[in-house]
């Protein structure tokens, strides 16, 4: 017993020290100490942490690109250690980070088939908490497809209504999130009466919990859509004000969520999308005269922004 005490003790200990070093992007440091997690509960023999264990072992591969067989691979021990212990949570977990990677490597199909089973799984057995995390990750599937678009938005307003219909104890982060993803795919589907109202939407929930990266995102979308679909200059010039004083109420450097240092400052001063490395808020490189325009950006669950073509192509 004293043995086992020791092991669940080295186990949660390997657990922080894995999530935190994730949480701050040191996914090397993570993927050590995930290891180690997995092989002392191999070692006691605990099924379902050593399930955990991989699942987090998984996302760490994820985020370093290591090679795909090696990734698939930890996804399915977690998986079939959560068959084995008959732990719903963790299959629904597991399943979610299988379809984020396949969203990552290009696979949508095969991330909508994840993210449908997660979506089975947490109507039957789960709670909608999972059921609003599942149809807010379809949501995000679909509307990276130019064809399929229309559906994601169904999806995406089951997720706000899921989490609004918690009252007091809904994610107001996700909330704003979730309307401002929508407005995004409703712009990209030339919907963009209703993307200024879901921009509005995210923006009221932002600024209602001080959440000044959402916030801070959601200007730039809604300046930009005014400025090149709206026609309405005014407007655009009033979200550029309120981008204006955010960075000016934090002396110009404002901080960033969650405690992360200098992140937010980098989001106004000079935000870049990680895919082509220019800067969100600028027109692009190419030389045409639609190219003067600002491009919209699309603002993912975890708070990455790309510029929507750059994000779908």
């Amino acid at each position: 017993e004293a043995a086992l005490r020791a092991a669940h003790g080295a186990i949660a200990k390997e657990q922080a020290e894995g999530v935190q070093a994730f949480h701050e992007c040191r996914f090397r440091e993570a993927r050590a100490a995930f290891e180690r997690m997995r092989d002392a509960a191999r070692g006691a023999g605990l099924g379902r942490q050593e399930g955990q264990a991989y699942r987090l072992l998984a996302n760490a591969l994820d985020k370093l690109d290591a090679p795909e067989a090696e990734v698939e691979e930890a996804y399915k021990m977690a998986l079939t250690m959560a068959h084995k212990q008959d732990d719903m949570e963790l299959s629904f977990n597991t399943l979610t980070g299988m379809g984020s990677h396949a969203a990552k490597t290009g696979d949508l199909e095969l991330a909508e088939h994840f993210y449908l089973q997660s979506l089975t799984l947490a109507r039957r057995v789960l709670t909608e908490q999972e059921e609003a995390v599942a149809e807010g990750n379809l949501g995000m599937c679909l509307g990276q497809s130019e064809s399929r678009r229309s559906e994601c938005f169904e999806h995406f307003r089951k997720a706000i209504s899921l989490q609004k219909s918690k009252g007091n104890k809904a994610n107001q982060h996700t909330v704003s999130t979730l309307h401002a993803n929508l407005a995004s795919a409703l712009s990209a589907h030339g919907k963009h009466q209703e993307a200024e109202g879901e921009y509005n939407n995210a923006l009221a929930v932002a600024r209602a919990t001080g959440d000044r990266r959402v916030e801070t995102n959601v200007l730039l979308n809604l300046a930009n859509l005014y400025d090149s679909e709206l026609s309405k200059p005014d407007k655009a010039r009033t979200c550029r004000q309120a981008l204006a004083r955010l960075r000016g109420d934090a002396g110009g450097r404002p901080s960033a969520p969650d405690g992360i240092s200098g992140g937010h400052a980098d989001v106004i001063e000079e935000a870049l999308c990680a895919v082509c490395l220019e800067p969100l808020e600028a027109p692009s490189a190419a030389g045409t005269a639609a190219a003067a325009k600002p491009r919209p950006v699309t603002v993912l669950p975890c708070q990455h922004a790309y510029h929507t073509a750059c994000w779908e192509g």
